[in-house]
């Protein structure tokens, strides 16, 4: 089998009347879902001329099952789904489109057109059924673009699989699990997730957004979720709001998976302390290189930055800046890894591509070392690394420093030009208002934590720090 969406097809004869997809006051069975999927990809052929390869914007809409059975639909054509956000700007997309060139662009109401067309052809799909084979291109994913304008990364449907199965093998999903998942799904967090669901012949309950908070706990009591996936920060958020009604939420789930981005240390250690019988289970990856690290924080409570071990389908090591590899735990490098589930390329960007993709290994801009116990750990990205003089600071030292004053409740670490050093920390923090807590207090904490010269130069007090829709700091904008 060599794609995801061909196990999905498995699954409709396997388990016909379970409930692949809720949400939103509708639910779908997998026999539903498979026979939605096939009867949109039909519709699809009557609108253009789809051949293997061709891409279709397809933007998130309204109604997120629709918007699932459109991304299921493009895949059962063999065209290359190109998944974009939810009311997406014009001019993000005129540049999605001028970097991707689609056969067809679906606009929400677009793809609500094709959906309605297709009901009268539901459940009338051919016997005789082909998929596509694991090298024929799947996806176009893009990047939050927090270093700069997004990039779009090209996958295939045996890359996409393979992430999928190191997902399964990281965080112990089930079928037995019922998955409660937030949009956005064009991003590759969402993305995968939902079609591990999908994969595993699970039933994920899609919500558009953690917010209003009564809704996200009443989904969880209503549909008796065993499984939360989020974002870093939204555990910070549900982590310092209502106590009771997450505690009643949480002791009811076999598990919480984190992934996207770095974890807040604060909270991991909170989260453990608070709910010991409820697995908590931290993701690494990229859009690039899928789901490659992960570990279950309450099995192996390791230090600050710990990404975990390398998942099946994953070799994943160290490269100097001689491209070497690394060798020796305890030692810094660039994270790389090798294995089927590395994307195909970044979509018509050659050199780029052959800068970053060396043999079938994946590189990245992640500073990291090993242990002897061969767990990986995190340290910064390249760009962010702060150059004092002839010192190496790294923001994250800096960072977890202050979030242990009680009244630091977010903060972010930047490099500030400097005549005498060249570059000097910065600090940005959003203040809790519950506690009393100057800039003078904050300095003479961090003073008493770390060497001089990694001690912040100019703290700034802001509303909030800057984030993608994902919780990805946008470092560029406080610089």
């Amino acid at each position: 089998m060599d794609s995801i969406i061909e196990q999905i097809y498995e699954n409709s004869v396997r388990l016909p009347g379970k409930t692949a997809l809720t949400g939103q006051g509708q639910s779908v069975t997998y026999q539903e879902l498979w026979n939605r999927a096939e009867a949109f990809a039909g519709e699809l052929k009557k609108t253009a001329r789809i051949r293997k390869g061709s891409r279709i914007l397809l933007e998130e809409g309204e109604d997120l099952i629709g918007s699932v059975v459109a991304y299921l639909g493009i895949q059962l054509a063999e065209a290359v789904a190109v998944p974009v956000e939810y009311r997406i700007s014009e001019s993000s997309l005129g540049y999605v489109v001028e970097r991707v060139k689609p056969l067809l662009v679906l606009s929400r109401d677009k793809i609500t057109e094709l959906l309605q067309a297709s009901r009268e052809s539901v459940g009338k799909g051919t016997k005789k059924r082909t998929f596509p084979g694991a090298d024929q291109d799947s996806d176009i994913i893009f990047t939050t673009g927090t270093t700069g304008q997004p990039e779009c990364i090209l996958h295939t449907f045996g890359s996409m699989k393979a992430t999928v199965e190191n997902l399964i093998d990281l965080a112990d999903m089930e079928e037995g699990d019922k998955y409660l998942l937030t949009a956005p799904f064009n991003l590759a967090f969402g993305l995968r997730r939902l079609l591990t669901s999908l994969y595993l012949g699970a039933t994920a309950v899609l919500m558009k957004s953690l917010f209003p908070l009564n809704e996200f706990y009443g989904a969880i009591l209503q549909h008796r979720i065993t499984y939360l996936v989020l974002i870093p920060s939204q555990l910070s958020v549900l982590l310092r709001g209502d106590r009771e009604k997450l505690d009643v939420c949480i002791r009811q789930m076999r598990a919480v998976q984190v992934g996207s981005n770095a974890m807040v240390e604060r909270d991991r250690e909170e989260f453990l302390k608070r709910y010991p019988d409820t697995s908590l289970y931290y993701i690494y990856g990229s859009t690039e290189t899928g789901c490659i690290l992960g570990y279950d924080c309450h099995s192996r409570q390791k230090g600050t930055g710990c990404l975990g071990i390398p998942a099946k389908n994953a070799a994943v090591f160290l490269i100097d800046e001689k491209g070497e590899k690394v060798e020796s735990p305890e030692t810094y490098g660039f994270i790389a890894a090798r294995g089927a589930m590395n994307m195909k390329g970044y979509y018509r960007k050659k050199a780029l591509t052959e800068a970053m993709l060396r043999d079938g290994m994946a590189l990245s801009r992640d500073i990291g070392y090993f242990d002897g116990e061969g767990y990986f750990y995190f340290v910064s990205r390249v760009g962010d690394v702060i150059n004092v003089g002839t010192h190496k600071v790294i923001p994250q030292e800096i960072e977890n420093a202050a979030l242990e004053i009680p009244g630091v409740r977010e903060c972010v670490c930047t490099a500030q030009k400097d005549a005498r050093f060249g570059q000097v920390p910065k600090l940005v923090v959003v203040l809790d208002n519950e506690y009393s807590c100057s800039i003078q207090d904050i300095l003479i904490h961090l003073s008493e934590k770390l060497e001089s010269y990694k001690v912040p130069q100019s703290i700034e007090v802001a509303e909030e720090i800057p984030k993608t829709i994902q919780g990805k700091v946008l470092r560029r904008r406080l610089r």
